[in-house]
């Protein structure tokens, strides 16, 4: 499995700062050739390779949509 290690450290710094009740939501799971946090059972954020995968919102995604190297998710 190769994915941005720098990438996956930067995610446990950021999970480190939450509440302990919502980490201890949090789970792991190597999906997608990379590694995917869970929150709830349900994908939050991952790595693919280099990418930064992050669950947005259906309000806000058109929003987000428009900050520079943000683009939906395509495996294809």
């Amino acid at each position: 499995m190769a994915f941005d290690r720098e990438l996956e450290e930067r995610i446990y710094n950021v999970l480190g700062q939450l509440p302990i009740h919502i980490t201890n939501e949090f789970s792991e799971k190597k999906m997608f050739g990379g590694l995917a946090f869970l929150y709830r059972g349900k994908m939050t954020v991952g790595i693919v390779k280099e990418d930064l995968m992050v669950r947005v919102v259906k309000g806000k995604m058109e929003k987000v949509s428009e900050i520079e190297g943000v683009r939906p998710m395509d495996f294809t």
